[in-house]
């Protein structure tokens, strides 16, 4: 993975977390009305800035050459299979993975209904950031989503917005986790 590649791929990481709608223990259950097994889920990314990159140093080729990475990373659609249980939507592991990685998160909701699941994450720690989720269930089977985030490491900020769709394949995840 290329330098730019890790900064990019752990934001988009914590990012999916607070996206696929997945809260604190201390924070009621989401009421969106969508059904639980296998889900493609459609992404696509736009990032401003590069979080840990450092381009001062870099020569303008360098700089233009990451800048072009950055661009080609965070410009092609991404589709993923997840399966999603009751487990998953309701238990918030996302806090422990995000304390290993050396952050503290705060996820507070604000709209709960079965069509509309918006919330704000705030974190601290080796990188610090807010981001914004916004999840409205369409159907049962489909939905569309907003996640934007603002993080600073090393100085740097970078901010990501990641819209989302999702559609329902069925209740067997077969071998998807």
């Amino acid at each position: 993975m290329t330098n730019l590649a890790r900064p990019l791929g752990s934001g988009l990481f914590a990012l999916s977390l607070a996206a696929t709608a997945v809260v604190a223990q201390t924070t009621p259950k989401p009421m969106l009305n969508l059904r639980m097994g296998l889900w493609e889920v459609t992404s696509t990314t736009k990032m401003n800035g590069m979080a840990g990159v450092d381009t001062s140093k870099m020569t303008p080729q360098q700089q233009a050459r990451a800048a072009a990475i950055a661009g080609t990373l965070a410009a092609k659609p991404t589709v993923i299979k997840s399966c999603m249980t009751k487990d998953k939507f309701v238990i918030g592991n996302s806090n422990a993975a995000l304390e290993r990685m050396g952050m503290s998160c705060q996820q507070t909701i604000r709209t709960n209904t079965p069509k509309l699941l918006e919330n704000t994450m705030t974190c601290t720690g080796t990188r610090a950031s807010t981001s914004v989720s916004r999840t409205e269930a369409k159907s049962p089977t489909a939905f569309t989503g907003t996640v934007t985030s603002t993080s600073t490491a090393a100085g740097r900020e970078t901010h990501v917005t990641i819209d989302m769709t999702g559609k329902w394949l069925g209740a067997d995840c077969g071998d998807v986790k």
